[in-house]
C-alpha cells in the first residue's frame, strides 16, 4: 500500500492526475495514506448479496469520494447470451484464466432468474437489456464515471452510446429496484 501510495503521489506530482483510486472503495484505503488522498473508489456492479452497495456508498456519500464502477455488465451476464442451464466452455466464463472466479461470482440461479426479470423490463422499454444496465448506471445520482469495455471495438461503441442515452425513466428505474431487492438475501447490513 505505502509503494503504491507514493507511485501515485509522484505521478499527480508529475502531472499525471488529480486522485488516486482504491479498488471495491476499502475504506481503510480511501482516507489517505503517506499524504496521498484516495479520490475515487472503483465498484464492481454485481449484485452482491452482502449489502455492500449500501455500505460502501454511504461512505462514499459522507467522504466525498468519486465513484468509477467496473464491470457494468456482471461479467457479461447483463449481455443476455448466457443461460444457467448452459455448459459454457469458451469465454469469460468458460476458457479464460479468471473462469472460475467469474462462475463463482455470478453463475447462480438467483442471478439468472433476476436477468430475465431484467430482460423482461427491458423488452418493454423497447431497449436491449445491456442498454438498460448501462443507463441504469450511468443515471446514478452516485456513480460518477463507469468503466466501458467489450469484446470488440463494435461493442465498445454500442456501450457508449448506450450509456450517453441518459437517465432510464421513473417506471423502469421502480422496476428495476425491485429486481435488486430480491438480490439483498438474508444477510445482515454491515452498516448498522
Amino acid at each position: 500500500m505505502a509503494v503504491g501510495a507514493r507511485s501515485a503521489q509522484q505521478g499527480a506530482a508529475e502531472g499525471g492526475g488529480e486522485a488516486a483510486g482504491a479498488r471495491e472503495g476499502h475504506p481503510r484505503w480511501c482516507g489517505g495514506h503517506d499524504g496521498v488522498q484516495v479520490g475515487v473508489g472503483f465498484r464492481v456492479a454485481d449484485g452482491d448479496l452482502r449489502r455492500v452497495e449500501d455500505e460502501y456508498l454511504e461512505f462514499a456519500r459522507a467522504t466525498g469520494l468519486s465513484t468509477m464502477v467496473y464491470n457494468p455488465l456482471g461479467g457479461g451476464l447483463l449481455t443476455g447470451r448466457h443461460t444457467f442451464t448452459e455448459d459454457t466452455t469458451t469465454g469469460r466464463f468458460g476458457d479464460s484464466r479468471l473462469a472460475a472466479m467469474y462462475r463463482e461470482r455470478y453463475w447462480n440461479a438467483d442471478l439468472f432468474a433476476a436477468v430475465e426479470r431484467l430482460t423482461a423490463i427491458a423488452a418493454g422499454a423497447g431497449i436491449p437489456l445491456t442498454e438498460l444496465a448501462l443507463r441504469w448506471l450511468a443515471g446514478s445520482p452516485d456513480v460518477h464515471a463507469l468503466l466501458l469495455g467489450g469484446s470488440k471495438v463494435e461493442h465498445l461503441r454500442q456501450n457508449v452510446e448506450a450509456a450517453a442515452r441518459g437517465p432510464l425513466p421513473d417506471d423502469v428505474l421502480t422496476a428495476c429496484a425491485e429486481v435488486g431487492a430480491a438480490l439483498r438475501g438474508p444477510m445482515p447490513a454491515h452498516n448498522r
